[in-house]
């Protein structure tokens, strides 16, 4: 049985660990809305490692921001990115 997985955030983070996730063969859903929504449906997933210049594109299960009844997952995952002042 594959498990399924949601990352809930499309921000940097969300976007970096799902492409992790679905390079690696994992079956991953984004959660995004608004802008960044139509911008992953356009263009799929493109992350680029700053320090090698080498730019990732792979196509995600995205949903819209309201989760329902119908979402089953095995695992959400929250990414949560604070500052310290």
């Amino acid at each position: 049985m594959i498990m399924k997985t949601l990352v809930y955030g499309a921000g940097v983070l969300g976007s970096l660990y799902a492409a992790v996730l679905k390079l690696s063969g994992k079956d991953v859903t984004l959660l995004a809305r608004g802008k960044r929504l139509e911008e992953l449906r356009d263009h799929g997933l493109v992350i680029e490692n700053l320090i090698t210049e080498k730019t990732i594109q792979t196509k995600i299960d995205l949903i819209d921001s309201k989760l329902t009844e119908n979402n089953n997952f095995d695992l959400i995952l929250v990414i949560i990115s604070t500052s310290i002042p």
